[in-house]
């Protein structure tokens, strides 16, 4: 059981990660947003990789096969989308918008 409780303390700690990027992601869109905010979410979202790993490994009904298979596909979709943030952070992609993302406009 020493991996399962490894696994739960890596849970733990992308918990409170999860929580430390949303307060600076929503500071930061309120106060200055663009890349700050774009990198906070990257790492909030990646900090969700081993609180799913923990929920899996604390168990429940689901069978072994679709468990597993969940886990994967939102452990891939977290990377993913993360990337896409990074890559919007610094400008690689744009998501068809013609310019910086800038919440705060004139209209």
């Amino acid at each position: 059981m020493a991996g399962g409780s490894e696994r739960l303390r890596w849970a733990e700690a992308g918990a409170y990660v999860v929580v430390v990027a949303g307060l600076i992601a929503l500071v930061s869109i309120v106060v200055a947003p663009g890349t700050l905010y774009l990198l906070s979410l990257a790492v909030l979202v990646v900090a969700l990789a081993p609180v799913m790993l923990g929920f899996y490994e604390l168990g429940g009904r689901t069978p072994l096969a679709p468990a597993r298979l969940s886990l994967a596909i939102g452990i891939g979709a977290t990377f993913v989308w993360s990337v896409l943030l990074i890559a919007l952070a610094a400008g690689v992609v744009s998501f068809g918008l013609p310019g910086p993302i800038d919440p705060i406009q004139d209209h």
